[in-house]
């Protein structure tokens, strides 16, 4: 057997694979037991590479970097001696063993272990030896995960959580159950409510995160994390939320006290349903999100053209005084507008926002639009779905007993799988279309501010369709400047209903019916 000369370059390689902990001791042990060899065999340790609370078998999805940084080294030619604790702690992989003895081939480097031995590559015999090992090595390893899984499957039929962090909402109490964690359960509730009120995902998690409240503790968090909404979407339409596990067979097992009542769950997984959040989108250009309440609803009433926003910049006027910067919305020509339309924004939104106001400002109206109320549309759409289920639960009975052939049995799957997807997309967007405006007595002109753009902008939209932009009067001064011996209040007073005058002549609202 080939050995490794008396001053030769080693590396030392230490992983463990479960420290949940963070305490080390596990590679702190196999460091201090590979320093002691190769101190006994008057090698130079040039790096000791480190991979904590990491897997090495074929079911372990996380990356092992130091591992990839000493397959690097050894390809380099800086190492003449990979040192490990053991074989298994190198690799679990019979893939992984034939790569470690390409580079042996290539470079001479030595596999050395502290108690499994060493291999000899070199020889045919040496590497069937090390590819037994390698093989039961990796047998052990899948043996070990089927035991853990077959025991957190137990865990879960037996209503226990079954390790990990607690779902979002929970705290881990004793034996396995879970206790409601009444500060985070209240966080799921109001976002509930939002949603089911008929604000936005994107604008609950983004007042989640201006309000600095953050997601629950994780691996990669440990105190916690910035809302996205993926995370809140999942954490809504979680089984968890209503203090369930979803069984292998579909059934739902009650094994905590839910944080939502089951009602509440299901018209959110119907709200949240849609197809189209799977799919493969490209980055969302964030120079152009919606970020004013009018943002969608602008439109040139020269050409039909959707109006951007755009910020007009501080300047001199002739009077001497400056006139500040200021939002405006054009018809960007970059965009395939006319270029033929500016406003500034402020001026319009209030006009605009007044007439909101007074169609909605009336407590009867205001005490119908602060609840929701089932419609029979509903009901029946969900009545389909239950049926479509039920059938294609029949269609698996009929094909396992042989009554339909693979070729029948797949073309009705597809068929009422897709009319099962069409009815929840119906039921999604019905659910969606609703707005619930509940000021708890309030004006809304006086709760307006407490929201944020997203919230306004939604409620806006279900009421009106557009807001057309006409073409500045012909003749009419833009600005109007204080005549001599004018005093401030008759100035503004004059200003103020120029402008009026000014925007009931370009501004035209278009109301849904």
């Amino acid at each position: 057997m080939p050995q490794p000369t008396r001053r030769s370059r080693a590396a030392i390689y230490c992983r463990i694979s479960d420290d949940r902990e963070g305490e080390r001791l596990g590679v702190e042990r196999q460091r201090e037991d590979c320093l002691a060899r190769a101190e006994r065999e008057g090698w130079d340790v040039i790096e000791i590479f480190e991979d904590n609370d990491v897997g090495a078998s074929t079911r372990s999805r996380k990356p092992r970097p130091a591992y990839k940084q000493l397959m690097k080294a050894a390809q380099d030619g800086l190492v003449d001696v990979i040192l490990s604790y053991s074989n298994s702690r190198l690799t679990r992989r019979p893939l992984e063993l034939e790569q470690l003895i390409n580079l042996h081939t290539s470079t001479g480097v030595l596999l050395r272990t502290v108690v499994s031995g060493d291999a000899d590559l070199s020889t045919a015999d040496g590497r069937a030896v090390a590819r037994t090992i390698a093989a039961w090595d990796a047998a052990e390893a899948e043996r070990i995960g089927e035991r853990v899984a077959r025991a957190a499957k137990q865990r879960k039929e037996q209503g226990k959580h079954h390790g990990g962090f607690p779902p979002y909402g929970y705290d881990r109490a004793t034996e396995g159950k879970l206790t409601i964690n009444a500060e985070r359960a209240a966080v799921v509730q109001e976002a509930a409510r939002r949603v089911l009120a008929g604000e936005s995902i994107y604008g609950i998690w983004t007042d989640l995160n201006r309000r600095g409240i953050k997601t629950a503790p994780g691996p990669r968090a440990p105190e916690g994390a910035r809302w996205q909404s993926q995370a809140l979407r999942r954490i809504l339409t979680a089984p968890a939320t209503v203090g369930c596990h979803l069984l292998d067979s579909g059934e739902l097992r009650q094994v905590a006290d839910p944080v939502l009542d089951r009602p509440t769950w299901d018209r959110l997984r119907e709200v949240l349903h849609d197809d189209r959040r799977w799919q493969r989108s490209c980055p969302p250009d964030w120079s152009s999100r919606r970020k004013y309440p009018m943002s969608g609803l602008l439109t040139c009433g020269a050409c039909g053209h959707a109006l951007a926003g755009s910020m007009r910049s501080q300047r001199d006027l002739p009077d001497g005084t400056q006139r500040p910067g200021v939002v405006s919305f054009i018809c960007n020509t970059a965009q395939g507008g006319c270029g033929k339309i500016r406003v500034d924004y402020p001026p319009v939104e209030k006009w605009v926002l007044d007439m909101v106001f007074a169609r909605l400002d009336v407590p009867s109206l205001q005490e119908a639009l602060s609840t929701r109320e089932e419609r029979a549309d509903d009901d029946e759409l969900r009545q389909r779905i239950r049926d479509d289920e039920r059938r294609l639960e029949g269609l698996d009975d009929q094909h396992a007993d042989g009554v339909l052939d693979n070729r029948r049995y797949r073309r009705q799957v597809d068929r009422l799988t897709q009319r099962i997807a069409t009815a929840r997309g119906e039921l999604a967007e019905a659910q969606r279309t609703t707005f619930v405006i509940d000021t708890n007595g309030r004006s809304l002109r006086a709760v307006w501010s407490d929201h944020d753009a997203t919230w306004q902008r939604t409620l806006l939209g279900h009421l009106v369709e557009k807001v057309v932009i006409e073409p500045h009067p012909a003749g009419a001064t833009t600005h109007l400047s204080q005549r001599r011996g004018e005093d401030a209040q008759s100035y503004e007073s004059r200003r103020k209903e120029h402008q009026e005058r000014i925007l009931f002549q370009r501004v035209r609202v278009s109301w849904k019916q």
